[in-house]
């Protein structure tokens, strides 16, 4: 109190030592004392209140910096996604402002001005943006003016499983000879979608035809070979499939690809044998 304010001895004048701060005291309170120099000596006391008043000397804050969130992809435009919060110490009604976002035509996300409350304004694709990064500001009640305070925002995407994989391009036809040995490496199969083609994904079972079987040899890749001596049947065509036990997702998604192979006979006088599979991933 004393290095705030004094007062003259002779006239009762109350001066300010230090500028005053509505923000750290918004008032204050003491007791002048009046004494007269006789014998003995007589004195009164007064109760005195000085106001400090307001002025908007004091900038919205954001409450954080930064702000991360996160949203699962595929969500309608208005699913909210977090909150950001400034704070003004002012008094009212200088602690009024809104929420705006920087370069808003640009981002999916809106802002309410008044709560802070972030949503997004499209459905948002993972496999197109996995995150989005912008600026929240805090701007004056009328809108006006430059921007009074900033915090950066990061949005990650969620992934979800909504794309099937699918097998890059590759020939379809596989032809080998009746000849061909076991564990022969005859064709290599990639899929796409980053699914890990492999026996834990192909191999749930291998369809075992009566003139051989076709199987997967790798975990990591998708490489087919025969697993078992082929012993040809001439003039028979049958379809196999390699089913899958999918690595995970909800829902489950797979693709397929239906391979042709073409079984050469060594005897001219004997046709070829051609069966079909449906590989799945």
């Amino acid at each position: 109190m004393r290095a705030a304010l004094t007062i003259d001895g002779a006239t009762g004048v109350i001066r300010t030592r230090t500028p005053l701060d509505h923000e750290t005291a918004a008032g204050l309170e003491f007791d002048v004392v009046a004494e007269d120099g006789g014998r003995p000596s007589r004195s009164s006391t007064v109760r005195v209140s000085v106001g400090v008043l307001d002025v908007d000397d004091e900038p919205p804050r954001f409450v954080e910096p930064f702000y991360a969130f996160q949203i699962p992809e595929n969500q309608p435009a208005g699913t909210e996604v977090g909150r950001v919060e400034a704070v003004d110490r002012d008094a009212p009604p200088f602690n009024r402002f809104k929420y705006a976002i920087s370069d808003a035509a640009t981002v999916p996300f809106a802002v309410d001005a008044d709560s802070g409350r972030l949503t997004t304004r499209e459905s948002l694709d993972r496999e197109r943006v996995q995150s989005h990064q912008f600026f929240v500001v805090a701007v004056a009640d009328d809108g006006a003016g430059e921007p009074l305070a900033s915090a950066a925002v990061t949005v990650g995407v969620g992934d979800v499983n909504d794309h099937r994989p699918r097998f890059a391009a590759a020939n379809d036809t596989l032809t080998v000879s009746s000849f061909t040995p076991v564990n022969y490496v005859v064709a290599r199969l990639d899929a796409e979608e980053n699914v890990a083609v492999g026996e834990r994904l192909l191999g749930g079972h291998h369809h075992r035809e009566r003139d051989g079987r076709l199987a997967v040899l790798r975990s990591t890749t998708s490489w087919l070979a025969w697993t078992s001596r082929i012993q040809t049947r001439l003039g028979e065509r049958n379809l196999g499939e390699c089913n899958s036990r999918p690595r995970g997702g909800s829902p489950r998604r797979r693709g397929e690809r239906r391979i042709r192979r073409t079984l050469l006979s060594e005897d001219v006088t004997s046709e070829d044998v051609t069966s079909e599979y449906v590989m799945v991933v």
